[in-house]
């Protein structure tokens, strides 16, 4: 005889070990649950995958024996809940069945109330259900019982509720204790499906967008402050560079000097520019030479026109080192009057 923990009336011949046929039980004898596939609860009731609400989940079946499991989800608040099982892959066609129950995990769900009949799916087909009222007004008929004989003694809901009056639970069913249990069984592989669970109604829509708008809003303040401080910032760092720039002109050296100007330049001689003044840069490959240039006037006596300047103050950028051939020209001279001397 087969000890397989009500989960298969068959068994090795040899050695008496039970393949499972609830995906998520686990052991020769199928005693206990499979947490690393993230699977909770008591073998002696069923093990069960705990589910997220808001989250997409998806199986897939890839054995034959697995033939059936349980899924459960804890929802919190009063709101309604909102459940969607798809079959996204199911190329055999294959029949199988979705059941919707509540219970106690207090109690380990050892007791399980219908929420609806097994609703039959073939093919790729989707089911969505919402629930957000029970009645506590139920026969022995709505529990749900298994293989497993200790169910069978339960016939009455005091487990579940205290209280056994007809009324709406609508405001406290999903107290955070009352769980949601979908038992998916009939498995056939290769088959792949999704379940989703949330409790998305109006009110969480506009308390989203209300807290949305008001973190944008938030951050956008934020944003603005500190792009006010940054300018503000930058404003005070150029006002110090130019604070520290003219302190850097007034340290400069300066000197008097005398420029004699001819009244009448003669054009047609070959004059060479001479500067007034020299700054050399960093590098001492280039300087800045300032110049006193003479502008235009009139032909005949050199003058200015009338309501303009004569003269004007000019600056340029010139290379200090000298090429070959101009360092040449200018030691030839020198060379020169060593000789003549």
């Amino acid at each position: 005889e087969c000890d397989c923990n009500g989960y298969n009336p068959t068994c090795d011949r040899g050695n008496g070990s039970c393949t499972c046929l609830d995906i998520g039980v686990s052991g020769d004898r199928c005693t206990t649950c499979d947490t690393l596939a993230l699977y909770d609860g008591d073998a002696e009731n069923f093990c069960h995958y705990e589910m997220s609400i808001g989250f997409i989940y998806t199986f897939g079946v890839t054995e034959a024996h697995q033939q059936q499991t349980f899924f459960s989800a804890v929802p919190k608040g009063g709101t309604k809940l909102n459940v969607k099982f798809d079959i996204s892959h199911n190329p055999l066609n294959a029949e199988i069945f979705v059941q919707f129950m509540i219970g106690k995990k207090s109690e380990n769900y050892l007791l399980l109330v219908n929420l609806t009949d097994p609703i039959s799916l073939s093919g790729e087909r989707a089911v969505s259900k919402t629930f957000e009222s029970f009645s506590s007004s139920h026969n022995s008929s709505d529990i749900f019982t298994f293989a497993r004989g200790s169910l069978r003694e339960s016939d009455n809901f005091t487990i579940l509720y205290e209280e056994a009056s007809a009324r709406d639970y609508s405001n406290d069913l999903w107290n955070g204790d009352v769980g949601l249990i979908i038992y998916v069984y009939n498995l056939s592989p290769p088959l792949k499906y999704k379940i989703t669970i949330d409790q998305t109604d109006l009110f969480f829509l506009v308390y989203f967008f209300v807290t949305f708008i008001i973190c944008f809003t938030l951050l956008l303040t934020i944003f603005l402050v500190g792009w006010y401080i940054k300018k503000k910032i930058e404003v005070r760092a150029m006002i110090r560079a130019q604070r520290v720039e003219l302190q850097r002109r007034v340290r400069r050296p300066f000197a008097k000097i005398k420029a004699v100007i001819e009244k009448k330049p003669n054009l047609k001689a070959k004059q060479n520019a001479s500067y007034v003044a020299v700054e050399t840069c960093k590098d001492t490959k280039a300087a800045v030479l300032t110049l006193l240039i003479r502008l235009p006037g009139d032909r005949e006596t050199g003058h200015p026109s009338i309501n303009r300047t004569g003269v004007c103050f000019g600056s340029t950028l010139v290379r200090m080192n000298q090429s070959k051939k101009q360092k040449k020209k200018s030691t030839e001279p020198n060379t020169q009057e060593e000789h003549a001397t």
